[in-house]
């Protein structure tokens, strides 16, 4: 059904989409930028350690789109932490934490087996220039650049410690992974030092997929496939990190701009939760019929044949549209939903799942289980690090599937469930049909 909350992947990916759908690589923003002052370097923790990975690019167009300067970033509980303050109406930047979590099952001869399952959580940060009070050394003036002779004597340094076999001759620029080697040009046909060098890292960055390194392949088959556009953007993202890292400027690569429909393309980036989510389980269901509609009083038609429904959206006025074309149609469905606030700073809460028969729909939505319009308290929306809520909320709804189906026992006709987040309680509502 309908359901306009975005999770991190979308959050994340949605940023990026829109620099590439405008033709904006958002790794090279930084260069780019009118308000860059001082030295280019990679975003900072307020610890001084650099963030990583997608991060890095999240921070960057951050910094760009509202004119930041300074690299530093913090939380709100670190900037108290630090004696400052967020100032009233700053709007946070999103960061993301990935991890992988070592789960040890039983296997089918009784052997331990260790299964890694990898997770993404989302948190705000602030930039420096959104905080007062913070020590002085925070808020100190971008540090100007070494001399360019200093800086290109550390990416000399940093090229003779990777151990790569580099050749020169030709006119073309390119790794041989049949060869193991980096093919560059001769040093004359760039326009200048650090121009060579920027190619070089890009190449580097290349060179890092061999299988004795970190052996990537991305089934690359031919020149300008799918696999060879991903194993592109690996480069940008990797030669732009390392120009910050090392203090020059990378090269605008022009002739991967053929890449941003494929990079557009890459597995979910860009595509609706309906067609992510047919890919997922066709892996393991067959005969699923996934569409993107959004659901009101005149998608009659699109719910033909349908025998069961489950309610799932956080607009209270789109639910009552939902009910009231579900019950027209006759068709039972499960609602589940959560109602957030906060108490002494904690969320607070509960859960429900309601069932509505053919036979009991009319009774229980004039009852009011289940909101029908808006409550501007519910702070579901601003809250993304709930997701063992919604999937708790999913299991109430398939159990009590499963015991209308049969599969499970059922001692009454329970139509609703509860579940109170402070006391950890869950609360049944056993009215049977017809009651």
């Amino acid at each position: 059904m309908t359901n306009d909350r975005k999770d991190v992947y979308s959050r994340v990916t949605d940023r990026i989409i829109a620099d590439l759908e405008r033709g904006v690589r958002t790794w090279m923003k930084p260069w780019s930028a009118e308000n860059t002052a001082g030295r280019i370097c990679r975003p900072l923790r307020h610890n001084g350690i650099p963030y990583q990975g997608m991060n890095v690019l999240l921070l960057w167009g951050e910094a760009v789109e509202k004119g930041y300067t300074a690299p530093i970033w913090l939380t709100y509980k670190q900037a108290q932490e630090l004696g400052g303050n967020v100032r009233k109406g700053e709007k946070s930047a999103l960061v993301v934490y990935a991890n992988k979590l070592t789960r040890t099952e039983t296997g089918d001869q009784g052997e331990e087996i260790e299964k890694q399952i990898p997770f993404m959580k989302a948190y705000a940060v602030f930039n420096v220039q959104q905080v007062e009070g913070l020590p002085a050394h925070y808020y100190g003036q971008p540090e100007n650049p070494l001399p360019l002779s200093e800086r290109l004597e550390q990416v000399e340094s940093f090229v003779a410690n990777t151990g790569a076999d580099i050749r020169h001759g030709g006119n073309s620029a390119f790794y041989a992974p049949s060869k193991d080697l980096v093919q560059m040009p001769p040093f004359e046909a760039f326009k200048d030092k650090e121009s060579y060098y920027a190619t070089l890292l890009h190449e580097l960055s290349h060179w890092t997929s061999h299988k004795s390194r970190l052996d990537r392949s991305f089934n690359a088959k031919r020149f300008g496939d799918h696999g060879y556009a991903r194993e592109e953007l690996v480069a940008e993202l990797g030669a732009a990190f390392l120009s910050a890292d090392l203090g020059i400027t990378p090269e605008v690569r022009e002739d991967h701009a053929a890449y941003l429909d494929h990079w557009l393309q890459e597995d979910e980036l860009g595509k609706s939760k309906a067609d992510v989510y047919r890919k997922r389980y066709e892996n393991f269901r067959s005969g699923l019929s996934i569409k993107k509609k959004f659901i009101d009083l005149s998608a009659g038609d699109e719910l033909k044949g349908v025998t069961f429904a489950f309610v799932c959206v956080d607009n209270g006025d789109a639910r009552a549209e939902i009910f009231s074309l579900l019950i027209s149609m006759e068709i039972p469905f499960i609602d589940v939903g959560m109602g957030l606030d906060k108490k002494h700073g904690a969320i607070n809460g509960m859960m429900r799942m309601v069932y509505y028969s053919t036979e009991t729909a009319d009774e229980l939505q004039k009852k009011g289980l289940s909101p029908l319009s808006e409550n501007p308290n519910n702070i579901y929306k601003t809250n993304i690090q709930i997701g063992e809520l919604n999937a708790l909320n999913a299991c109430l709804a398939v159990v009590k599937f499963k015991q209308i189906r049969g599969f499970y026992h059922e001692e009454s006709a329970i139509i609703q469930a509860l579940f109170e987040i402070a006391d950890m309680k869950i609360v049944t509502d056993g009215v049977s049909d017809g009651d």
